[in-house]
């Protein structure tokens, strides 16, 4: 009888230790809250700074999609989702991993808090970096390697490149990635390029990005070429300069993102035409393929 009351015991403690995968996609948090009016006004700041549009796109898309849940109908199954944020006053605002499934954040987020604005900047920025290395992931269990690791061997820097690019053009200084294999719907273009000195200033990098795209991004049309939108000045974000280019002589365009990597003589940037679909999750995949390691 002791022995059967020690292998119930441990069986329902190993059970209670596994977790299963969370779920969701890390594009989305779930925000829980009450429904008290006092924390109404850092629940707006909370969703403004997360729902805020995405810089360089042609129609409105969010950083993150949220999804509000009151504390009351935060059960089991949306426990399990990947990226949590709990509004409390019980807890000291704090990220906890792993709480009710494997591969969550969760974090806890004091309304209470003096430095409010700041923690919900770094926790924006904890969950922009962790979708970042998700996507990393994804690019590398679907890499080009042999492409690769000719980027890399090339450029100096670690890029991962998948499988969807090929390599259109080569010469001692610019190396061109294209992805237009399945259709006309969706262009994507990638130009890494070797500068004889660092860029220094931003105008530097826009007129260097024009004369490459002017010189090797070409429409079909005679006189046609890929160029930054200049009424739609890039921003500097996350790393990246992030605006619009347009085809000259042409109708196309679509988000452009560029950077030199702190000034340093490697520049890339990479231009999507996606008309018929949302930008966010090409956007975020370039970005995993353009932040080195």
């Amino acid at each position: 009888m002791r022995q059967l009351i020690i292998i119930i015991f441990f069986f329902a403690c190993s059970t209670e230790s596994v977790k299963l995968d969370s779920t969701g996609h890390s594009s989305e948090i779930v925000i829980v809250s009450n429904a008290s009016a006092e924390n109404n006004e850092q629940i707006e700041k909370l969703e403004k700074l997360f729902s805020s549009e995405i810089y360089g796109l042609t129609r409105f898309e969010p950083q993150f999609k949220l999804l509000n849940v009151e504390e009351s109908d935060f059960i089991s199954i949306i426990r399990r989702h990947k990226n949590i944020i709990i509004l409390t006053d019980k807890y000291p605002t704090k990220k906890v991993n792993n709480v009710w499934s494997k591969n969550q954040i969760v974090w806890y987020l004091d309304y209470n808090d003096i430095n409010f604005n700041q923690k919900i900047n770094e926790i924006f920025d904890d969950f922009y970096l962790q979708e970042l290395k998700s996507y990393k992931a994804i690019n590398h269990s679907n890499r080009n390697t042999k492409l690769s690791e000719f980027l890399s061997l090339k450029y100096g820097k670690q890029f991962t490149v998948t499988n969807n690019f090929i390599k259109a053009y080569d010469s001692d200084k610019v190396t061109i990635v294209t992805d237009n294999k399945s259709n006309n719907e969706l262009i994507q273009h990638i130009v890494f390029f070797k500068s004889e000195n660092p860029i220094l200033s931003k105008n530097q990098l826009y007129m260097l990005t024009d004369s490459l795209s002017q010189r090797l991004l070409k429409g079909s049309k005679l006189g046609s070429h890929v160029k930054i939108e200049n009424m739609y000045e890039p921003i500097l974000y996350k790393g990246f300069y992030r605006g619009l280019w347009k085809l000259n002589k042409g109708f196309m365009g679509g988000p452009i993102i560029i950077s030199n990597y702190n000034e340093s003589e490697i520049i890339t940037f990479g231009i999507i035409f996606a008309p018929n679909a949302d930008k966010r999750s090409y956007i975020k995949k370039m970005e995993a393929i353009l932040s080195f390691e």
